[in-house]
């Protein structure tokens, strides 16, 4: 409201002596509009479309109307907040920050949250304490443009404000130690503990609503802000050069200016290989809107062509001709797949039809008499209705393109599905509803769509022989010699908890008395007979998994630092077992388990978007390697890979 009114106020001369647009205009600055509600900014735009009518009304006066609007937003943000005709009725300017820690260092020490005076007065040891909490800060603001592929899960909203409220921390926590004194024991008289737990829990914590990423802003600040930061010689990375010694501020700015432009991923605590993929994955969304722009144009002019076609009744034959070109193609690509998909067609609908016939004749329903049963005959059903659905939409394409008389209206589902098969064409709106979840690499290609959906109801059928397997003695969890490639689920998240309840239902116990363990090993060395016995691999095997930020032994299932971004892991088992077991299992997997080993709770997710987190796993650290290190890292495993399609 009070935004509006400055702006009518302004827009009209209301900041001078005159009224309407003969009076002294002002210019309006509003900041962060990204931040408001969409209905705000479209009322916003009507108001300025109404004051731009007023003052072209009366713009036979001298002065004219010198009102201006600046509007500031964050870019990403912007996007999907500002309504488009505002953006179309404002001069746009897109500014990036440099990247880089120098940049956000001289941002943060030589701007205006750190003038000269709160350099050379205080406490000496403040000086150090603003040069640690400029590094911080410019760590968090560099790894930000790894996210969500490393630094964080996800772009979180750091920001120069931040950098202030820390510095306010600093001032009044120095100046309470302190008082008129001129320096501070950083081992006994510094308020480490007050200063830390503000910085990582309020003001930089304060911003952070996913626990991975909370981690790694704690394990910063802990190891940054210490009083072995006060030390001679003390480096924030070892590439880097020792921080000045206790002097005036112009030893601390020059510190600044000696480092380099850029630096690579390793000193904000990330894997040499970071830059490289973050490089490749850039690239590759650049030519993935290229060829979404250039689909849309060809979609474009085969409607024109088909519209020309029935008007002009062959008036216009370099338009029938590209439409009938087109029309062809999408044809044998529909052929195509229906072809691929009609294989698993009839497997997929005899396997659902038996399992459900077996689940009706056990007196249960969903697929088996157990939480895993039924949550991998709902897997077999799904695929089954995905494909018939899919495959009657291809069908009709191809009856429509390749000149059926039976099939010769074009309706807004069938036109759907084939702007979807143009080059780079999104799945329909049919298709997405009816299986959402999937990873977003998948969402916005029809190709990869298919792809994903053909190797997904291939694996669900797999389950099909272990559901209808008859009863034994001691049958164990159903597809107990089957892999699950659980990013392969059409719902990964539906077979973590059914393991789970079904370990829940064997135990006897609840099921929040139940965390899970991942054996990255057991399974390379005992096969995959899972069960419990002495020769079996305890839990389920569980496949496709990749692990991002570091490396795993592979004979003993330790966690290791590596120079590559991420590594495919072999078939693992994961198992729950009751919480007090649980990290004595984990220890008991390592190579050198001990007291002293650490553990590190990895996230996994669905995929590289670290959207969905399906669960959180604890895996044992190599000898001598802290958890810290692992945070930093960003270690997390992902169940769905791109590259597997």
């Amino acid at each position: 409201v009070a935004a509006e009114k400055l702006v009518k106020k302004y827009a009209s001369g209301g900041g001078g002596g005159g009224g309407g647009g003969s009076g002294r205009a002002s210019w309006v600055l509003l900041r962060n509009v990204h931040l408001v509600s969409r209905e705000w900014l479209l009322n916003l735009e009507k108001t300025l479309h109404q004051l731009d009518s007023n003052s072209s009304a009366a713009s036979s006066t001298s002065t004219g109307n010198q009102f201006r609007l600046f509007l500031t937003a964050e870019f990403g943000a912007a996007q999907l907040a500002l309504p488009s005709a505002l953006l179309r009725s404002s001069r746009v300017v897109v500014t990036d920050a440099p990247t880089g820690l120098k940049a956000s260092l001289k941002a943060v020490l030589r701007g205006q949250s750190v003038p000269l005076q709160r350099l050379t007065s205080g406490p000496a040891e403040r000086k150090r304490l603003y040069l640690l909490l400029a590094w911080v800060h410019a760590v968090f603001a560099e790894r930000l443009r790894y996210a969500p592929l490393a630094g964080f899960t996800k772009a979180h909203e750091f920001g120069h404000t931040d950098a202030e409220c820390g510095l306010a921390v600093i001032d009044h926590w120095c100046a309470l130690a302190a008082g008129s004194r001129a320096h501070l024991d950083p081992n006994t008289e510094l308020p480490f503990k007050a200063i830390k737990t503000l910085l990582a829990e309020s003001v930089y914590g304060g911003r952070v609503d996913r626990s991975l990423d909370l981690r790694v802003v704690k394990s910063f600040v802990d190891a940054l802000l210490s009083p072995d930061a006060f030390k001679a010689g003390f480096r924030p990375v070892p590439e880097a050069p020792p921080f000045p010694e206790a002097g005036g501020a112009p030893g601390l700015l020059q510190w600044v200016d000696s480092l380099p432009d850029s630096n690579p991923p390793t000193w904000v605590g990330l894997a040499p290989a970071q830059e490289a993929r973050l490089s490749a994955q850039t690239a590759h969304s650049v030519l993935a809107k290229a060829a979404t722009l250039e689909a849309a144009s060809q979609a474009d002019e085969s409607a024109g062509g088909q519209q020309g076609g029935a008007k002009g009744g062959g008036a216009k034959g370099g338009g029938v001709g590209s439409a009938a070109g087109a029309k062809a193609l999408l044809a044998e690509k529909a052929r195509g797949w229906v072809g691929r998909l009609e294989a698993l067609e009839g497997l997929l609908a005899t396997a659902a039809t038996q399992v459900a016939a077996k689940a009706k004749a056990d007196g249960v329903s969903g697929g088996g008499s157990d939480a895993l049963a039924r949550c991998l005959g709902r897997e077999v059903a799904k695929a089954d209705n995905l494909i018939q659905m899919v495959l009657g939409d291809m069908r009709l394409v191809a009856s429509f393109c390749g000149g059926d008389p039976s099939h010769t209206q074009l309706t807004n589902k069938l036109a759907q599905v084939m702007a979807g098969l143009l080059p780079s064409g999104a799945p329909p709106k049919s298709w997405r509803q009816a299986f959402s979840s999937g990873p977003d690499a998948c969402l916005a290609s029809t190709e990869l769509w298919l792809a994903d959906l053909e190797k997904r109801a291939a694996h669900a059928l797999g389950h099909a022989p272990a559901l209808l397997e008859p009863p034994t003695s001691n049958p164990g969890p159903a597809g107990k010699h089957h892999a699950f490639w659980l990013g392969g689920f059409f719902s990964p998240g539906g077979l973590v908890t059914a393991t789970r309840q079904y370990c829940a239902q064997r135990l006897g116990v609840a099921l929040d008395q139940l965390v899970p363990v991942l054996n990255l090993v057991e399974a390379q060395t005992k096969g995959q007979a899972m069960g419990h016995g002495p020769g079996e691999t305890r839990g389920f095997l569980v496949s496709g998994l990749v692990l991002e930020g570091c490396g795993a032994n592979p004979s003993t299932g330790e966690l290791e630092l590596s120079e590559a971004a991420r590594s495919t892991l072999g078939p693992a088992a994961l198992d729950w077992v009751p919480r007090a077991q649980g990290q004595a299992q984990v220890q008991a997997q390592g190579g050198s388990p001990g007291q002293g080993q650490a553990i590190v709770e990895v996230p996994l997710f669905l995929d590289d978007s670290k959207a969905v987190q399906l669960a959180s796993v604890d895996l044992p650290a190599a000898h001598g390697l802290s958890s810290r290190l692992f945070d930093q890292r960003g270690a997390a495993l992902v169940a769905w890979d791109a590259g597997g399609i």
